[in-house]
Order: structure tokens, then C-alpha cells, then sequence
């Protein structure tokens, strides 16, 4: 009973801070896409609204900050 309790609450290994990392990577990638996607718009000569594209663009550079700072934690704990 206790291996089973065990094996469902304890501890994970290091390279579940993987999912950390490749996280980090897929929203680094958002933000970069929105990034280009906006000046794509500018270019076009589009008129921009200053808070939507402060939402948009600080959303996945902060999702970005947050699972690589995590991952490093993971990281940094399990040494």
C-alpha cells in the first residue's frame, strides 16, 4: 500500500523538468510569431490598438519568463 502511495505523491525524476523546458520553447515561439505578425500589420499600414497589442505580446513572453524560470528551479533543486 505504501509503494502505491508512493509512487503517485512522491517525488518525480529530473527529467520531468523537461516539460519545463519544452514549454518555454513553445510560447518563446508565440511570441516571436505574434512579434512578426504585428509588424506584418504596421507594414500593411493597419491602425493598431496600444493595449491590444500589449496584451498580446506580453502574454506569451511572460508565459515564456515563467516556465523558464520553473524549469530552472526544477532543475536547480534536483542537482
Amino acid at each position: 500500500m505504501n509503494n502505491i502511495i508512493q509512487s503517485l505523491f512522491g517525488p518525480l525524476d529530473a527529467t520531468y523538468c523537461n516539460y519545463f523546458y519544452y514549454l518555454s520553447i513553445f510560447f518563446f515561439a508565440i511570441f516571436c510569431f505574434s512579434a512578426l505578425n504585428l509588424l506584418k500589420t504596421l507594414f500593411d499600414g493597419k491602425k493598431l490598438d496600444v493595449q491590444g497589442v500589449l496584451i498580446v505580446l506580453l502574454q506569451p513572453l511572460l508565459m515564456y519568463f515563467i516556465n523558464r524560470l520553473y524549469f530552472s528551479m526544477c532543475v536547480g533543486s534536483l542537482r
